[in-house]
């Protein structure tokens, strides 16, 4: 290493002096380093400890010897490091700020969910969701479902159907009373050529539907005898393919004049001509010819309404991406 010491404005020989009666310590070596940088370099060196630190690590063979240069390169040395140390400080106080940015989100969210969740109730009985704040506006949260007519399964793409899950039926019994009946459908099939659809239902019963209306035969021994009949868009008062009461007088026509079915010689007409038996087709028990035809008494159960009666069949909604229909899922 170089003896030469650096030049500034002390020396290492400098004694302490008095000035106005006070005595004034002689400078270390920090202090004489620092006037080094700044006499030398025009730079700041501050930070007198650590370039103490410095030089003893560069001091490799132990003599505590070092030149100008050397104090100068420790102290640009220093001011790299403060650099590096000010960089990452805007990085850690911009961390910060974005963290406490985060917390107020949350919180925000937190608050305004809580807000919300206030506004609303749910009505233990219909399980409807309403609000307190205006509770006639009220939210339902059953499932949605769409009604078909009974006759569109004439016309209804069966493929469009997503899931076609149930039925719900009343009509007029005796004495004015009013039936209910609600079935679960088992499947569904139709016949394009002879305009004919069954329904079959999980019980056994069916319903047997035509444009001109429909049958309605519950599972039985006897499962060719409708219980109740439903006008079809194309029903008129003197329908050949339907059974109905002639005169109006809610009790069927006399028994004579009902044709019984004939499943083998295959006669469309029935012995007085006034009603004519449908052509065998593929619906029905093997062996019948027409399966919509009433073999005993139609008001036998006391049902006497041939009028139009609601009809709706549930079909649970899939991903609809075409017709009203065209669910897939």
């Amino acid at each position: 290493m170089a003896t030469n010491a650096p030049t500034g404005t002390h020396t290492p020989n400098e004694r302490s002096v008095v000035v106005s009666g006070k005595k004034i310590p002689p400078p270390t070596r920090t202090d004489i380093f620092t006037d080094a940088v700044q006499a030398l370099s025009g730079k700041s060196a501050a930070c007198g400890d650590r370039l103490v630190q410095i030089l003893r690590a560069w001091d490799t063979d132990g003599n505590g010897k070092f030149d100008v240069a050397e104090v100068i390169r420790a102290a640009q040395h220093i001011e790299s490091e403060q650099r590096k140390s000010k960089g990452l400080r805007w990085l850690i106080a911009a961390m910060c700020v974005m963290y406490l940015i985060t917390i107020v989100i949350f919180f925000a969210v937190a608050y305004g969910a809580n807000e919300v969740s206030e506004d609303f109730r749910i009505d233990k009985n219909t399980a409807d969701l309403g609000t307190k704040r205006r509770p006639r506006n009220t939210v339902l949260t059953k499932q949605t479902f769409d009604g078909v007519d009974m006759f569109d399964f004439l016309t209804e793409d069966l493929e469009d159907l997503y899931k076609v899950e149930s039925l719900y039926l009343n009509y007029t019994a005796g004495e004015g009373q009013t039936v209910e009946k609600y079935f679960r459908i088992s499947e569904i099939t139709r016949n394009k050529a002879t305009d004919l659809v069954e329904v079959k239902f999980l019980t056994g019963s069916k319903l047997q539907i035509m444009s001109e209306g429909a049958n309605l035969i519950l599972a039985g021994d006897n499962d060719t005898q409708p219980v109740t009949l439903f006008e079809g868009p194309n029903y008129t008062f003197d329908t050949k393919r339907l059974v109905w009461d002639e005169d109006g007088d809610g009790v069927p026509d006399d028994e004579s004049r009902i044709v019984q079915a004939n499943a083998t010689n295959g006669d469309v007409n029935g012995t007085d001509g006034s009603r004519r038996r449908l052509a065998p087709t593929r619906f029905g028990n093997p062996g019948r010819g027409n399966i919509f035809f009433n073999s005993g008494r139609l008001y036998g159960r006391g049902i006497n309404d041939l009028g139009a009666s609601r009809f709706n069949a549930l079909a649970v909604r899939g991903r609809c991406l075409g017709t009203r229909f065209a669910c897939r899922g």
